[in-house]
């Protein structure tokens, strides 16, 4: 499996919050799946160029979506993100050990399918 990297530029005019994401490339089937645990996101396809391509579109929805709700950072928290600053809000996805702890059902994937981990710089827009 390739080591590929998603890049989701969002301009707001607060500016950018940086931070990372754990991507787990894998295939299952005849298709190939890219997954965030840590955002719940997923995209598929028939080849892994497609996946990422396809979870690309998920999380831009995702932030689409979420900004123009003003619920971006009140579903990443949802999502156990670590969500702080008064004025501009900070937010850190939850480590990769906490999401398996959380969710046996990611534990289970991680323990019996072969995946590539990719550690991803992701950019959220930031409130002013």
């Amino acid at each position: 499996m390739g080591n590929y990297h998603v890049n989701a530029n969002f301009k707001e005019k607060s500016g950018l919050v940086e931070t990372n994401l754990n991507l787990i490339s894998f295939k299952e089937d005849d298709s190939h799946i890219v997954y965030a645990a840590a955002l719940d996101l997923s995209g598929y396809g028939k080849t892994e160029e497609e996946a990422i391509e396809s979870f690309k579109e998920a999380l831009e929805e995702f932030v689409r979506y979420t900004m123009a709700k003003n619920t971006i950072y009140i579903e990443l928290a949802r999502l156990g993100w670590n969500v702080s600053g008064k004025d501009k809000k900070v937010a850190h996805p939850p480590s990769f050990e906490t999401l398996q702890e959380k969710n046996p059902q990611f534990q289970h994937m991680i323990e019996s399918v072969p995946h590539t981990v990719i550690r991803q710089p992701m950019r959220i827009p930031q409130y002013a």
